[in-house]
């Protein structure tokens, strides 16, 4: 019996996603038309994500029982469900008022 030829493992690239600059951001933000309905959506899920650091299927998955207004923080469900609390940013509590 003829012993098998062992390859090395070969794995794919690790592809780095490069996190948007605030500049970035703010350029985004600026397109969004706050004046609209879906533009005040859109801008108020930009700065969710940008401001405490979410996944976006944990954004997803918000509801609006999960929001703490006063104490400005959002329940999170995240892998595994396993759930926390994060901060939300003062511009974003502005933006989208209980």
């Amino acid at each position: 019996m003829k012993s098998a030829i062992r390859l090395p493992r070969v794995s794919p690239p690790k592809t780095v996603i490069r996190p948007m600059s605030p500049a970035n951001v703010t350029q985004l933000l600026r397109h969004l038309n706050p004046h609209r309905f879906t533009g005040l959506r859109n801008q108020a899920m930009v700065r969710r994500l940008f401001h405490s650091g979410i996944r976006l299927m944990e954004l997803s998955g918000i509801d609006v029982a999960d929001v703490e207004w006063p104490e400005g923080l959002i329940r999170v469900r995240g892998k595994g469900r396993r759930e926390r609390y994060v901060p939300f940013g003062t511009k974003t509590k502005v933006t989208c008022p209980p």
